[in-house]
């Protein structure tokens, strides 16, 4: 993948199709607008709504730098910021506006339209299997990331308040769950209880195997300028093979004429 994140144009091109990119963005918008259902109507634990307070500001950077580039990509500005509703993005990327944040709703709605393009769970998939390396990718960032979130939740039910727990903060498992996925583990903090131990194998098993797809995705990344090239020289090679073709074909034709002429004259 040489180019950067696909298709960020106007949302105004009814023709548009969606994009490995867009359908991220859309499971990015349903995680985030289900935990703000939950954090706003639901009666969550303390710890359990700071964890997602801090992964909030975490998304909010990821949202500003999306509504960046498309703003800086769009074809019309003023369109956008009016018409698409860009103001609502850039205000909904600011984690310290509460209530506000439900403007991420004009996210959801705008992706649901641009895949109104995309009839049938089948199109999803085959558009999904023709960019292998850019959905693998993908899928491996969100899983990674909702890996993270509800590890953290669950070690720490499990750790906190136990005897000799060394996670015992939102942010000790915050850290935990990210050193463990990544397959870095400082030890500093480790779980000392069953339940954690259970939930610490489940996002060591997760790392390895994510990482592996990301691992994966850097040498396709790498090589793809190789095949590419090889690809186009291949097509060039037949196309030179088609004319040769063609030109002994004719030679071919104007041969049997000429024996035919021949022939008559005799």
């Amino acid at each position: 993948m040489n180019n950067p994140p696909p298709p960020l144009s106007d949302d105004n091109s009814p023709h548009k199709h969606a994009s490995i990119y867009d359908l991220f963005m859309l499971c990015v918008c349903v995680y985030v607008l289900f935990t703000l259902g939950a954090m706003t109507f639901l009666k969550l634990d303390p710890d359990i709504l700071t964890i997602l307070n801090y992964v909030d500001v975490v998304v909010c950077i990821f949202f500003l730098l999306d509504f960046l580039v498309r703003f800086t990509t769009a074809k019309s500005k003023v369109n956008y910021m009016t018409r698409e509703l860009g103001f609502i993005d850039l205000i909904s990327s600011v984690p310290l506006l509460g209530y506000l944040r439900w403007g991420r709703l004009s996210r959801l709605v705008r992706i649901l339209r641009l895949l109104q393009g995309v009839k049938s769970s089948k199109v999803i998939i085959e558009h999904a299997l023709n960019r292998r390396a850019e959905s693998t990718f993908a899928a491996a960032v969100l899983i990674a990331f909702i890996v993270i979130i509800y590890a953290s939740i669950a070690v720490l039910y499990f750790e906190r308040g136990a005897d000799g727990a060394k996670i015992a903060t939102p942010e000790d498992a915050l850290w935990w769950a990210v050193t463990t996925i990544t397959t870095v583990g400082y030890g500093d903090f480790y779980p000392v209880t069953g339940g954690g131990r259970i939930v610490g194998v489940a996002v060591m098993t997760a790392g390895v195997a994510l990482f592996g797809a990301l691992t994966g995705f850097v040498a396709v990344w790498f090589l793809q300028p190789t095949q590419a090239r090889e690809k186009s020289e291949l097509q060039a090679a037949r196309r030179q093979l088609a004319e040769i073709e063609k030109h002994m074909a004719i030679l071919t034709s104007e041969q049997e004429r000429f024996r035919a002429k021949e022939k008559d004259g005799d």
